[in-house]
Formats: C-alpha cells, structure tokens, sequence
C-alpha cells in the first residue's frame, strides 16, 4: 500500500515537473 502511495506521488510530481 505504501508503495503505491509512493509512486502515485512520484507520478504527480513528475506531471508537474513536465
């Protein structure tokens, strides 16, 4: 659970690097 989490966070940040 924790890592998905995690990767759904990765995931925004990079959104909203890009």
């Amino acid at each position: 659970m924790s890592l998905f989490l995690l990767i759904q966070f990765k995931l925004l940040c990079w959104h909203d690097i890009k």
